[in-house]
């Protein structure tokens, strides 16, 4: 799996510490998923699209797809 979009699924609770075992991911939107919180698994930094890809459209035009309208926090 490289792109994953999960954006506006109304996902609650935190990112799964499992979720940093996926190999390969490139692209992840988690955005408009006011009720997810946490923080992101410390094995994406430096390699999921954070402040390199931004959304297109609606009220998160221009921000991180990856975090923008959640809770979370940063990496773990």
């Amino acid at each position: 799996m490289e792109d994953l979009q999960l954006s506006t699924n109304a996902l609650a609770g935190t990112v799964p510490p499992s979720w940093g075992s996926w190999g390969r991911v490139n692209a992840m939107a988690l955005f408009a998923n006011p009720q997810l919180s946490g923080c992101l698994p410390a094995a994406w930094r430096g390699k999921v699209n954070v402040g390199k890809v931004v959304t297109e459209e609606g009220p998160y035009k221009g921000k991180d797809p990856l975090t923008a309208g959640t809770g979370i926090k940063g990496f773990c």
